[in-house]
């Protein structure tokens, strides 16, 4: 039962003993008494009628995989850094780390919720529904995932490769949980960071809450229309006549956002420092556990010891967290393998970035928009460019590009069952969230399968192009030839 079924539980009782207590009220004191409850309880019971209607429960779908899915949580400090974000120059900077990985799950156990708090879900919504009170959600916390806290990790094999993921700016470490469990269930042991202050709602061991920060990543003050201009300038670069011309908007944008660039630095150093946490402890042997920072914590990472294979990690992210996942391959030899779903690749290497190793790029529909935004083109056929395609040109590895025809930028997450309502405001597309769930799973699980484990897969070598959904896929070799 939730908060605000319990309170509207008491409250009918409540009311129910006073109309017993006083069947023929004797005073204007007991008339308003139970004219009160009965108003109040008729409130209650709307606003959990509302609360259904606005976000309505749902069954989790379950992995495909043959492990069952353990979750844990794990808490870093970087000695080394400072919080810039926070008053007091002596905080260091630190991470909540979520881990969805291969588990045996004990006889008997009870999965955690699917959303295991819903404050980050409520932090979002109440940017565009300010009055949202947080209780309308609490509901959802009802909701069973597939993911069970701390199970004994997988013994079907030796060493799991690693996946590190990097959610939305504002987004939290559990907005793609279904994605998560199906890769974890088909043996990836993957590490979603929570970036404090940039993630919509973050709380620590000891209680402390980082909320988002407005414009941390942004230098100078941000107005409605310097965010036109932008867009302007973005879809102008997505209908370009030519290569030249829209790598000149997409630098004119990429440069022109000096504190987008630096925020992608930052979350660079939090991926370095999650992996330099699990060289010290994942791929060895029990014992060390370098600067985390609680002790009740080490036995989180204990279990991985020796049972993470870091000659295979993939590192992957969701809007901002694509574009660092695209930076970080791109500098960092540790990274086998990227993928980068829908994010503008920001970072200091700007239009000139070269990621030398197996990549793909995930991208939403943007042909009703860009048509809007540009007259006389015809908005039923695919844009001639894509927002990354300097660096799709410049990738010396194997690359994919794959567009999904109908999906919004965030249906590249789990909203469309956390926050159905977001369909009627238009912002997760037309695709039909099951398509698009399917969709995203096999994809991002072949790409992974073949880049990192040699396994040839069947979507990758053409197959997807047949695959309900797809609007358009494309392959190349940046290892024997350079696009210019």
């Amino acid at each position: 039962m939730s908060i605000m079924e319990g309170l509207l539980v008491a409250l009918l009782v409540a009311t129910a003993v006073a109309c017993v207590l006083a069947r023929t009220p004797r005073s204007w004191r007991q008339k308003l008494m139970i004219g009160t409850g009965v108003l109040l309880s008729c409130s209650l019971v709307a606003g959990v009628a509302i609360s259904r209607i606005m976000f309505p429960m749902f069954e989790a779908p379950p992995p495909s995989g043959a492990h069952g899915v353990g979750i844990a949580d794990l808490h870093f400090v970087d000695p080394a850094r400072e919080e810039t974000m926070t008053d007091d120059r002596d905080d260091r900077r630190e991470l909540m780390v979520r881990v969805w990985y291969p588990a045996r799950v004990p006889e008997g156990a009870e999965p955690e919720p699917f959303l295991r708090e819903v404050e980050p879900l409520h932090h979002i919504l109440t940017r565009g529904m300010p009055y949202l009170p947080v209780l309308m959600l609490d509901h959802l916390l009802r909701i069973p995932s597939h993911s069970y806290l701390d199970a004994p990790l997988a013994e079907a094999q030796g060493r799991f490769p690693v996946l590190i993921f990097s959610h939305g700016n504002s987004f939290y470490a559990g907005q793609n949980a279904l994605l998560m469990e199906h890769l974890a269930s088909h043996g990836y042991a993957v590490f979603s960071i929570e970036h404090p202050y940039q993630a919509a709602w973050v709380k620590f061991p000891d209680g402390r809450i980082a909320k988002y920060r407005n414009n941390w990543n942004v230098e100078g003050t941000i107005d409605q229309e310097r965010l036109r201009q932008e867009e302007e300038t973005f879809y102008r670069a997505l209908y370009a006549g030519d290569y030249e011309e829209y790598r000149a908007s997409l630098t004119e944008l990429i440069e022109g956002n000096p504190g987008a660039n630096t925020g992608v630095g930052l979350w660079l150093d939090d991926t370095t420092l999650l992996l330099d946490e699990l060289a010290r402890t994942g791929g060895a042997a029990p014992g060390g556990h370098g600067s985390m920072s609680v002790a009740d914590r080490q036995a989180a990472m204990e279990r991985f010891a020796g049972r993470l294979d870091l000659e295979r990690v993939g590192v992957f992210g969701m809007s901002y967290g694509g574009a660092v996942a695209g930076e970080f391959c791109s500098q960092d030899a540790r990274c086998k393998a990227g993928l980068n779903m829908d994010g503008l690749q920001y970072g200091a290497a700007g239009t000139s970035l070269q990621i030398p190793r197996p990549f793909m790029f995930l991208y939403a529909d943007q042909r009703g928009l860009a048509a809007t935004r540009n007259e006389g083109v015809d908005a039923s056929t695919p844009t001639p460019f894509h927002m990354n395609d300097f660096a799709w040109r410049q990738v010396q590895g194997v690359a994919y590009s794959l567009t999904i025809a109908g999906a919004a930028h965030m249906s590249f997450s789990d909203f469309a069952l956390t926050a159905a309502m977001l369909r009627k405001a238009g912002m997760l597309g037309s695709i039909d969230p099951e398509v698009m769930r399917e969709l995203l799973n096999d994809t991002v699980l072949a790409f992974f399968n073949q880049t990192l484990q040699g396994t040839r897969e069947p979507l990758l070598d053409g197959a997807l192009v047949k695959r309900r959904g797809v609007l358009e896929f494309e392959a190349r070799d940046g290892r024997a030839t350079a696009v210019e």
